[in-house]
């Protein structure tokens, strides 16, 4: 819900930064949970697991006091035909013309503690790089170049295989470390270069340039069938 509400919420010239910032701030949640799970792996008692749990709760009511200040999606009104003005005329027009383009199918370690150490750090590098730049166009992406009436639906089956990976990758990556199995250790990383070369052909040949455009602009252009690289220049 929450990349959906910010491309829906956002205005244009802050689309992009907002559906990126939630993707961030998943990040920096799970860097933070590491940091607390470190911080209490040695405790011998109840508060071992207490505190990392109690913490999560914390962030809940966070949100939830959040969420009376927060106005509600443009969207969503104009699907209730509530009687709003400027922004919900043009997402009612936008809608109007998927409808008319029948858019919006789904369809459509190693030796010596040194090198540990080392590597480590490499990876938390590597990681805090990725998760601050390139990881945080999917969340983006998927709410530019889906229509407004089956956002929602497109978002949820994003989240849902992006968990399904993450989860298989996870396993992979232990058998493949640990050194009662594979047995990589660093070569490790070969493996996700080897899984980085074909997401770089398609990320050229298959993602346009979105940055702003609205959403009914957009739909003009796929419409178009205009090609991937001359999305930038395309005049409409």
């Amino acid at each position: 819900m929450v990349p959906a509400y910010a491309s829906e919420a956002s205005p244009l010239a802050m689309r992009s930064v907002n559906t990126s910032y939630a993707n961030l701030c998943f990040v920096t949640g799970q860097l933070l949970g590491n940091g607390v799970t470190a911080a209490t792996q040695h405790m011998n008692s109840y508060w071992t697991y207490s505190i990392p749990f109690s913490l999560q709760w914390f962030w809940l009511l966070v949100v939830l006091a959040g969420m009376w200040f927060a106005p509600e999606s443009l969207a969503r009104l104009s699907s209730q035909k509530v009687n709003v003005k400027a922004s919900v005329a043009q997402i009612v027009e936008t809608d109007t013309l998927e409808r008319d383009m029948e858019a919006g199918s789904i369809l459509d370690f190693v030796p010596t503690q040194g090198a540990v150490w080392a590597k480590s750090a490499m990876l938390l590098v590597c990681n805090s790089i990725y998760n601050c730049s390139v990881g945080l166009m999917a969340s983006a992406i998927f709410c530019e170049v889906s229509a407004i009436r089956v956002r929602s639906k497109t978002i949820a089956v994003a989240t849902a295989v992006q968990t399904l990976v993450g989860i298989i990758m996870t396993v992979a990556i232990l058998c493949l470390i640990r050194n009662d199995e594979a047995n990589l250790g660093g070569k490790l990383s070969f493996f996700f270069d080897g899984l980085s070369v074909p997401c770089l052909i398609w990320w050229f040949l298959r993602v346009p340039e979105m940055n702003g455009r609205t959403y009914e602009e957009l739909n003009i252009i796929f419409e178009r069938n205009v090609k991937t690289r001359q999305f930038k220049g395309y005049q409409i």
